[in-house]
Formats: structure tokens, sequence, C-alpha cells
């Protein structure tokens, strides 16, 4: 996955166990929301700020299907395909690690406020979470797309091509594409006529 992927589920890692506390935004404790918003603030290098609920978060970017996912997508649940969105996650792809419950399982990582509170590690494809109807958002470029624009960046011959500035993380390749559709060329006006000065006889 791609180096902006990778670092924010390691930073969102890092907070495994951490508290739950409703409304909260910071490492003393987070809710579903707080947790994405501290995570978008302080892992990623153009920071992202979040709204403040899942919902809003889930209508603001654009959504994907779950066989388009991949590590570092945005996870939602709610009740139905109709019902509003209450909770967000992080989706983290297939587990390899110490705990051996997760072992092989794709899992997504988020601040949870039933059951054992906390910034914890879920199975998503099985489990508790099955109830709920699951759907994704993305937020961060594909990988696919991030690794087409460093190699178009290289061809243009820049000596500094993997520090050129790309589009802000946020931006899907798709959500940019459709920007430069709807804006219009701008209009060219045209040169006012010079008025020839009459001249004296």
């Amino acid at each position: 996955i791609s180096p902006p992927r990778q670092k924010f589920i390691a930073f969102a890692r890092s907070f495994e166990d951490g508290a739950y506390v409703w409304g909260g935004q910071a490492p003393g404790g987070f809710d579903c929301s707080g947790f994405l918003n501290y995570e978008g603030e302080k892992s990623l290098d153009n920071r992202i700020q979040f709204p403040r609920t899942a919902a809003a978060i889930y209508e603001k970017f654009p959504h994907i299907s779950k066989k388009d996912r991949e590590p570092g997508d945005l996870v939602f649940f709610r009740d139905t395909p109709k019902s509003k969105i209450f909770h967000v996650g992080i989706y983290c792809g297939i587990y390899h690690g110490p705990q051996k419950k997760y072992e092989g399982k794709r899992v997504f990582m988020s601040a949870v406020s039933k059951g054992k509170k906390g910034v914890k590690l879920s199975l998503i494809d099985e489990g508790y979470w099955l109830q709920y109807d699951i759907c994704y958002a993305r937020f961060l470029r594909s990988t696919d797309d991030y690794n087409k624009a460093i190699k178009s960046a290289k061809k243009q011959g820049s000596s500094q091509a993997e520090l050129q500035p790309l589009p802000k993380e946020g931006q899907t390749a798709q959500s940019t594409r459709q920007k430069a559709k709807e804006e219009p060329a701008p209009r060219k006006v045209p040169p006012k006529p010079v008025q020839k000065r009459k001249e004296s006889i």
C-alpha cells in the first residue's frame, strides 16, 4: 500500500487500547470521529480535518465498494442501508501480529463505546459487526493512483521528482478529475479597439 496509507494505519495502531471518551479528540480519550480527526491532523503531511460526526464524514468523501477497499480506507456502520451512519473506523487489511485471534483475518481500528471500550482492533468480515450494514469511503488516493502520480512526476525529468507536490491527500484522483471537468475554461476577453485621435488641420 502507498506510504501515506501505511503511515496513517501505523499511527492509528500506536493508540491501540487507548481510552474511549464521548466527544474526545485527544490521546486522553477518543470517540470514533474524534479519533479520525486526531489521525488526520497528526499523521499526514497534508493535514485533514474530518467532520465531527461519522455520518458527516461518510457524506463528505467518495463512496467505494467492498471489492475496491484497501488498507487506509474508511469503514462505516449503520443498522440498514437506509439508516444513519453511527460508527466509523479505519480499515487495516489482513492482520499479522501477536494477537492470534486476528491472525490472517481482515480487521479495522476504531474507538468503540460498547463492550470493551476504547481504541480497538475488530474483525470486519465476521463476528459482531456483521449484524450491521457495512460501507466504505475513500479520502486517500488509491495506491495505484499514488504510484501512477509518482511515476508521472519522475518522467518529467525533475531531479526531485519524489518531492514534487501531488494532489492533497483527502482528494481522490476521481474527485480531482471531476473538479477539473466541472470548472469552465477561462473566457477570452477580446482586446478593446483603439480609438484613433483626430488630427488638427
